[in-house]
Parts: structure tokens; C-alpha cells; sequence
């Protein structure tokens, strides 16, 4: 069934749709990033970053999500290239090869064996448009009932996973950004980083078989 339309012939993919509310997570971006630097005793309790440390700690918190992906911790991709509108499936790589494409979609329900259920918990689709060259992924939250964009990351929007572990999540970024400082991440920084990644992994990770893409 089709959900939020995402991806038009001239993209603008950062779009929202009442049908898919944004999650009330615990944190935004930037809670997220002063609370790391706390961590590690770059910023005082109280104190927030200046804008040039926020905007370079937010870069490396989007390559934790990227790193999340590209390890497969939420599982393998099928490849889809359609020619025409589309809605897409569970942990996708839908491919929009030419201005012609249509709609690309995100499923607001997944027809399971003649059952419409919700989408499975830590689903992944990644839209990737060559003919513009942008590129969103986005997870199914099922904590939250609803799809997060992991990529095109701003200060004020929430930070996606942290409901999952606010203290997991706030030590991964720390542990990062401890080398950037030249600080030295402590043990129990490093144990609950730790913990996040293996608690993710251990979740959402479904490997299946690599199949060719397939064209609709």
C-alpha cells in the first residue's frame, strides 16, 4: 500500500506527510552532540557548542549512520529500478535512472501473504536518483511507527535511533569525536558505544540472500 511520496521527477526529498508525523524522540541532533562533548569534557555541564563545532560534530554523527548501513547492521538491499511510480519494499535500493520515473514512495503497510501489516521494524530503503545525483535513506522506526530519514541531517531534527539507547547513542558519537579533540575516551564511554552497536546489530541485522535488481 502506498505511503509517503518521497521522490518526484525534480526531488525534493526532505518532504514530510501527515500520514508519517515526526517521531518524538529524546533528543535532536544538537542535544545529541552537547551531550557528547560532555562526555568527553569538551563542553562544561550548561554550556552548548559554538556553531562550527555543532556543524562538524553533526557531520560525523551522519557518518555513524552511514557506517550503520554500509557494515549491513540493518540488513542486505535488493536493487529496484522502475520506470514508472512506485511504492517501495523492505530494505531497498530503489534506483531512479531517468527524469521519466514518477513517484517513489515509502509503504505505509507491506502486504504479507494476503495480510497488510506494518512495515518490519529496522527496514531500510535507500532512494538513490542518477539522474540528479541524490541520495536519502530512510528506516522504519517501529518504536515510533514511522519511517526516518537517516541522511540530509539538521541541528533541530531529531536524531534518529536515540529513543532505542539515549545513552548507547550519546557514548558512540563521544567515542568519535574524542579522537577529533585529542581527548581519550573512558572505558565506560567505550562499553556503552559498545553496547549500542551490538544491541543494533543484534536487532535489526537479517542477511539474506543478494539477488540482481529487478525492473518494474
Amino acid at each position: 500500500m502506498a505511503g509517503k511520496a518521497v521522490c518526484k521527477q525534480k526531488p525534493r526529498w526532505s518532504l514530510r506527510s501527515d500520514s508519517h508525523p515526526q517521531a518524538k524522540y529524546l533528543m535532536n541532533c544538537l542535544d545529541l552532540i552537547s551531550r557528547a562533548l560532555r562526555r568527553i569534557g569538551v563542553l562544561a555541564a550548561g554550556t552548548a557548542p559554538s556553531d562550527i563545532e555543532a556543524n562538524d560534530a553533526l557531520d560525523v554523527l551522519s557518518a555513524i549512520y552511514l557506517r550503520l548501513i554500509t557494515e549491513g547492521v540493518f540488513g542486505t538491499l535488493r536493487d529496484v529500478v522502475p520506470t514508472g511510480d512506485y511504492t517501495a519494499g523492505e530494505n531497498e535500493r530503489v534506483i531512479r535512472s531517468n527524469g521519466m520515473v514518477g513517484v517513489i514512495s515509502l509503504p505505509d503497510t507491506i502486504n504479507d501473504c494476503g495480510r497488510d501489516r506494518a512495515p518490519l521494524d529496522g527496514s531500510l530503503v535507500i532512494i538513490s536518483d542518477s539522474y540528479t545525483d541524490e541520495t536519502e535513506a530512510w528506516l522504519y522506526d517501529g518504536a515510533v511507527k514511522s519511517w526516518v530519514l537517516l541522511t540530509e541531517l539538521t541541528l533541530t531534527d531529531t536524531a534518529p535511533m536515540s529513543n532505542r539507547d539515549p545513552l548507547g547513542l550519546v557514548c558512540t558519537l563521544a567515542t568519535e569525536l574524542a579522537d577529533e579533540y585529542g581527548q581519550q575516551a573512558s572505558d565506560i564511554i567505550r562499553m556503552n558505544a559498545a553496547r549500542f552497536h551490538m544491541g543494533i546489530a543484534h536487532n535489526w541485522s537479517n542477511p539474506s540472500t543478494v539477488v540482481r535488481g529487478d525492473y518494474f
